[in-house]
């Protein structure tokens, strides 16, 4: 699409953007459980899935695994909690939600690196930042206008998007709940665009658990349990 001119047209540009959002899913997936045996190789792909979303993949471990799953945190609540966002409107919640969520969760992964000092994290994190950003300022320079609209514009999409499926899944939920702290997408079309990551419920309750194992935990575990009215069949 930035290299063919022939591919810039709107059609492509939808296809960029729903490809930075799955780039946005495998981050997710990835951080939580490594594509690769190799972790020099499961580096090296946080560094190409960083491109992919404009930040640093890295800084899912602390904001997401940690935080946002409840294994650890800074004395504050969750980075990216639903409650951040208090319009009246739903639909400016949703819309705003990113520009809140992730100005806390950056915020927040300075403060875990610096309380911590985690060496090899930072040196990681920087790497994944300036291959993230050197390469996007440098498809900008070589051609601006196929570089904002066909890498720039998905990259955001993809990221803030991932985002916004946070809170949807976790609003007006019971986060105190065993099982109904999470809303549920139980679709087959919706989770195999999504890479299983309909099924919240499953995922915060064994976070380890492989994506590709998801829908029959769910159906084992969550569904017997949970509301139903949490289990949507699509979004």
């Amino acid at each position: 699409m930035y290299f063919v001119e022939a591919c810039r047209n709107v059609l492509f540009f939808a296809a960029a953007c729903y490809f930075g959002f799955l780039n946005s899913v495998v981050i997710h997936n990835h951080l939580h459980q490594g594509v690769f045996h190799d972790k020099r190789l499961n580096r090296l792909f946080r560094c190409v899935l960083s491109f992919g979303a404009l930040y640093p993949a890295s800084a899912n471990i602390p904001a997401h695994n940690l935080v946002h799953h409840q294994f650890e945190d800074d004395g504050q609540p969750d980075w990216a909690a639903p409650d951040i966002v208090d319009f009246r409107w739903n639909l400016l919640n949703l819309l705003h939600f990113p520009n809140v969520a992730g100005t806390r969760t950056f915020d927040g992964v300075q403060r875990w690196k610096a309380v911590l000092d985690r060496k090899a994290f930072t040196n990681q994190y920087i790497l994944e930042q300036v291959v993230a950003f050197g390469l996007t300022i440098g498809l900008l320079i070589y051609d601006f206008w196929p570089g904002l609209f066909f890498i720039v514009l998905p990259q955001l999409y993809g990221a803030r998007c991932i985002l916004r499926i946070n809170l949807i899944q976790h609003d007006r939920c019971d986060i105190d709940s065993e099982w109904n702290h999470s809303r549920n997408f139980v679709g087959r079309a919706f989770n195999w665009i999504m890479c299983n990551n309909g099924y919240h419920t499953i995922h915060h309750n064994k976070a380890g658990l492989h994506w590709s194992k998801l829908a029959d935990a769910h159906d084992q575990e969550v569904k017997p349990r949970i509301d139903p009215s949490l289990d949507e069949p699509s979004m």
